[in-house]
């Protein structure tokens, strides 16, 4: 035998053995890993078998075993808190006492009412008997076909946890209903309505978001009974546009992550933080949807301003008096007046100006407007001489109008088309038709009274306190 046949045969000996003694430790391994898994699952399996299984929730009961509106409202919290499941929460209240309210209307109501930063809930209480019986009224009126649930129903806040912050915007209105024998009831009807404006709320929010001008723009015109027409969706684009670039830049809350201050079924409001609160005013903003006759309104206020313009007064075609001249007050006298609107009614005013003592106020009467001056004043011989406080036009002024001559573009004046109002001021349904104005230091309003779809009544004063 050669010698290299030799090498080769303890070779192959050798690899055998080798072989051998690997597969030989691979199937103990396997064996001892499989004793160890039947262990362990015997373990479980006993495990499973001795623990015990979780209570089914249970809503608490009064002492004369009733579910009350307390229990309901503590159920609630239970599921906002992630203390129980909202499908265990739902089953734990018997049928009669839910009545024609889906699990899915259930879900989504809940989700209306989180705390969009996972606040815990701390306590809650229920409202005044002034503020319960107003909530009631206003739900009647805007939908009549939940009158009864809305007379017999209580209503509750619903307080989170404070933080150093936002301490205003902590609470939650809801309300529980009662049948005629006094039973509370969550009502399908009333909850189906909340989750119909809470959809219509997140689209919103969304489209301000996204900053999508024509989406929010078309949610906007909503409110409207009938088709609008060009010049409705014109004021309403322009609204979407400022409302998107005031959120932008002077809202800090995120529009998604507003927090519901009410959630009933006529109106969902909300609460937001600005970024810098306006002068002695708060720091939190309200923005509401409401639904009344199957229409859907919002109001998402927005600081306007008194245009310069309109603190021009004309007669016909010409400028009759101007608020201020390069924010300088102006001094005026009667003669210019008497020539052009007649004899006036002289009156002395009970007025005081808090920065300067010893000022006289008069209210000057002429047939198509009627001043406030601070000034002096002589009412047997008709005359007047000062500074101009407040100005009000009504039915009488046929020759008057603020800002341009009377119905051309940007001019305000008596019975002027209500659509035309809101071209210069968009937002002033939000704002009560109260316009807020400053000059030098001196703060200002211009106040409109609407009558159907006119305006009846224009007034600019000066604001003293």
């Amino acid at each position: 035998m050669k010698m290299s046949d030799y090498k080769l045969g303890l070779n192959k000996n050798f690899i055998s053995n080798i072989l051998f003694l690997a597969l030989s430790f691979l199937l103990v391994v396997i064996l001892f890993t499989g004793c160890i898994s039947m262990g362990m699952t015997q373990l479980r399996s006993e495990e499973t078998a001795t623990s015990a299984p979780k209570p089914a929730y249970e809503i608490k009961l009064n002492a004369s075993g009733e579910i009350t509106d307390v229990s309901l409202v503590s159920a609630l919290i239970d599921v906002l808190n992630n203390d129980a499941m909202i499908p265990e929460v739902y089953s734990a209240i018997p049928a009669d006492q839910r009545p024609e309210l889906s699990l899915n209307d259930f879900y989504l109501f809940i989700e209306a009412l989180k705390h969009p930063t996972a606040k815990e809930i701390q306590e809650f209480k229920r409202v005044s008997s002034d503020k319960n019986k107003q909530l009631s009224i206003d739900i009647t009126t805007n939908l009549p076909n939940l009158a009864i649930e809305a007379e017999n129903s209580e209503y509750y806040e619903i307080i989170y946890t404070e933080s150093d912050q936002n301490i205003e915007n902590n609470s939650t209105i809801i309300g529980i209903q009662h049948d005629s024998e006094g039973r509370a009831y969550l009502s399908g009807d009333w909850i189906k309505e909340i989750n119909q404006i809470y959809e219509f709320s997140r689209l919103y929010f969304k489209a301000v978001a996204n900053r999508d001008n024509e989406m929010l723009a078309w949610l906007l015109q909503q409110g409207y009974q009938r088709s609008v027409d060009d010049q409705v969706i014109a004021v309403e684009e322009k609204k979407a546009q400022l409302l998107i670039e005031y959120y932008r830049i002077s809202i800090a809350t995120e529009p998604e992550e507003s927090v519901v201050h009410l959630l009933l079924p006529n109106i969902i409001e909300y609460t937001q933080e600005l970024e810098i609160a306006p002068l002695n005013q708060s720091k939190i903003r309200t923005c509401s949807f409401r639904q009344s006759n199957n229409l859907m309104t919002v109001s998402d206020p927005y600081p306007e301003r008194i245009k310069n313009q309109h603190l021009n007064l004309y007669y016909k075609d010409e400028v009759l008096f101007s608020w201020s001249s390069n924010g300088v007050r102006q001094t005026y006298y009667s003669q210019l007046f008497n020539n052009l609107l007649g004899k006036p009614k002289i009156e002395k005013v009970e007025m005081i100006d808090p920065l300067e003592e010893g000022v006289d106020f008069w209210r000057i009467t002429y047939k198509q407007i009627t001043f406030i001056i601070r000034g002096e004043a002589d009412p047997e011989k008709e005359l007047w001489t000062g500074k101009v406080e407040q100005l009000e036009l009504s039915e009488q002024s046929t020759d008057l109008s603020l800002g341009n001559v009377k119905g051309e573009p940007d001019s305000l004046y008596y019975n002027m088309p209500l659509k035309n109002f809101y071209e210069n001021y968009p937002f002033s349904p939000e704002a009560n038709f109260v316009i807020l104005g400053n000059q030098q230091g001196q703060r200002m309003e211009l106040t409109a009274q609407v009558n159907q779809d006119t305006v009846s009544r224009l007034i600019i004063r000066a604001i003293y306190e």
